[in-house]
């Protein structure tokens, strides 16, 4: 098995800007995977945790959209070997009912596996020259790096003509848009979605929903960029919140809305998202916001609201679905991706806030 005993990351300590380190790995199990990072995403998620829980996650490893080769695997490691080319989904126990039913992202274990700063690895774990450990197992991978550790099970195969570069983002952000139209609200032809928020999450609900055969998608943002984009990609209308009532718009576009999907997070936008339904209208909630706010009477008629976790749907199906729309030229998620060295990430963290670009790639 290769020895990797050092990489170089994107450390995230306390509030500053994240900064490259040479950091050292500890040795692997027999169940670990060691992936060379080709690139990796830069998530929503990313952004969240670095504004809300820095201290928590810090010295820490950020990261969770990455694709790479493998370079080495344990003993116990079945179905990858060196020099495969993979994604790296999020992680999961692999052994409670809801995985065993093939829900990953349902697992009872998904926050603490993923997102929880004090639950850390031990084999494959990463530290300082000095011996200071650094927290290396966000969503089972931490891959601002040149090098991630991974579980077995959290790896997707990915075909030779497929740009590994920038593959990853399939595994969470764009997994999460267009699992959310196709899988938890089951989007059929002839049916109308209004989806709030035109980032990485909202564009590939839009490129979904065409590709579902929705007759009405109707796209909302408050940047006019970002809204022509969104029409490019599928969006029969679009409403601009920066100079029109979202509400009255979208009633006015689709008197009959049959799903809406919100990924801001944002109360008030939660608020409305539920409130343009019709009777029995589905609404998908992707983003984690402070509170949603209703009327019992938004529900009465068979309005339904439904929490989504990563698309609620598992990288190993819908992943493979998205490479073949990718390939026939109907999920161009291709075009809204840009580029940027790793030791660029506070300038992609920065564009990427500031609304200049729609899904940044890190690449070491």
């Amino acid at each position: 098995m290769i020895t990797i005993t050092e990489v170089t990351a994107a450390v995230l300590r306390g509030s500053g800007p994240l900064k490259l380190e040479t950091l050292q790995l500890a040795p692997l199990d027999r169940l670990d995977v060691l992936v060379e990072v080709a690139g990796c995403g830069l998530c929503h998620t990313d952004l969240v945790m670095r504004e809300l829980a820095s201290d928590a996650f810090s010295p820490g490893v950020l990261g969770h959209e990455a694709a790479g080769t493998v370079v080495s695997v344990g003993d116990g490691v079945e179905t990858v070997r060196p020099g495969d080319r993979v994604l790296v989904s999020h992680d999961s126990c692999t052994e409670c009912r809801a995985c065993q039913a093939d829900r990953p992202y349902h697992c009872v274990e998904f926050g603490a596996l993923n997102t929880n700063p004090h639950r850390r690895r031990t084999s494959g774990a990463m530290s300082t020259s000095e011996g200071e450990p650094v927290y290396s197992s966000f969503f089972g991978q931490s891959s601002f790096a040149t090098h991630a550790v991974v579980r077995e099970a959290n790896l997707v195969p990915v075909p030779i003509d497929v740009p590994l570069e920038i593959i990853g983002t399939l595994g969470c952000g764009f997994l999460t848009g267009v699992g959310a139209v196709t899988c938890a609200l089951d989007a059929q032809p002839g049916q109308s979605i209004v989806i709030f928020g035109a980032g990485a999450v909202g564009l590939s609900a839009v490129m979904a929903a065409r590709i579902s055969g929705a007759a009405t998608i109707i796209a909302v943002d408050r940047h006019a960029g970002r809204l022509t984009l969104a029409r490019e990609l599928g969006a029969t209308h679009t409403v601009n919140t920066s100079t029109t009532d979202s509400v009255a718009a979208v009633r006015n576009a689709a008197p009959f809305v049959e799903m809406s999907l919100d990924t801001t997070g944002v109360t008030a936008i939660m608020s409305s998202a539920v409130s343009v339904l019709a009777p029995g209208g589905r609404c998908g909630l992707v983003a984690v916001g402070d509170v949603i706010e209703f009327q019992p009477r938004d529900l009465v008629l068979g309005r339904t609201v439904i929490g989504i976790v990563e698309g609620n749907a598992t990288a190993h199906s819908l992943v493979p679905r998205m490479i073949d729309w990718w390939r026939q030229g109907i999920f161009p998620f291709d075009q809204l991706i840009r580029t940027y060295p790793l030791a660029d990430i506070n300038r992609a963290i920065s564009d990427a806030l500031d609304g200049r670009v729609i899904k940044p790639v890190l690449i070491p």
